[in-house]
Parts: C-alpha cells; structure tokens; sequence
C-alpha cells in the first residue's frame, strides 16, 4: 500500500500495512493507530485515528488570557471561533438583537472557571463539558447584559 493511500479514518484488516506507523507518526496532525472491534470472524481491525491532545492551563493567568468573566453570566472566550475577538462576536448578537428584538437561546456560549487545584479541570474538554449556553433574552435584558459585556471587556482589555 503507497502512503497516499493512507488517511485519517482509514481502517483495515488483519495486519496494519508496512509504512502506515511511520505515516501516523509523520503527520502535522498527531494521528495513530487504534485496535477496534474485530469482524464477526475474529479477524483483526485497526483504524488511523486523529490523536486528540488536551490543551493544559497550567495556570489560572493562562486561563485568564484566554477568557474574562462577564458577571452573573460566566466566562466567556476572548476569541471565539469564527470571530477576530470576542467583541466582534458580542457585536453580532447586539446586531441580531436590533433586527429581530430577541436574542434567541444557545446563542452564546460561556464557560465555568476551572479550580486549578484539580487537573483533571484544567484541560480544553472539561471546559467544553462544562459550558454553557444563554438562555431566551428580550431586548431589555440583552442591553443590560451587553452594557455589562462591553464594560467587563473593556476592564480587561485596558488594564
């Protein structure tokens, strides 16, 4: 088997292909090999699987560079995926706010501060594990919580 056959997701049977180690091992993206069910026979089947690596913060300054607390809300990122920071993204919803007069529930996304005494708290899946979503919010409640937003954000930026 030539390595350009090789893939993430790739699974096959009995032996593992000479070469296909070394590709997991080369990849940008750590990727290794993983024993799964066997067929109904007995035969043997691995499949080339992305290695999921934990982000650690080590420490709670980490954190804090990473995120800042909007009171009686959570945390919430500083640069939320799909968005240059987390402004922009407040900006967005302020701007769905305006056009339809609600903020729909799930639409934002906060996180629970870890206790940087227990480890198992300190890596990226317990954060996600452990978000959370808004709840429905009128025009009136978005303002004051997007008054509060924008002053916790600018606090932090201008430190």
């Amino acid at each position: 088997m030539i390595t350009e056959n090789f893939y993430v997701g790739l699974i096959v049977e009995g032996e593992y292909p000479d070469g296909l180690a070394d590709w997991c091992n080369s990849q940008e993206i750590p990727t290794t090999i993983k024993e799964i069910e066997p067929k109904e026979d007995g035969t043997r089947r691995f499949q080339v699987i992305e290695v999921v690596q934990p982000i650690i913060f080590l420490t709670e300054e980490q954190f804090l560079n990473n995120f800042f607390e909007i009171p009686s809300y959570g945390y919430y990122r500083k640069r939320p995926k799909g968005y240059a920071d987390a402004i922009t993204s407040l900006n967005t919803a302020f701007n769905m706010v305006q056009a339809i007069g609600f903020l729909p529930e799930n639409t934002l996304t906060f996180y629970t501060k870890p206790d940087f005494t227990d480890e198992t708290q300190c890596t990226e899946e317990w954060l996600i594990a452990n978000q959370f979503k808004n709840e429905y919010m009128d025009k009136d409640i978005f303002m004051d919580f997007f008054s509060l937003a924008v002053q916790a954000w600018n606090i932090q930026e201008h430190k």
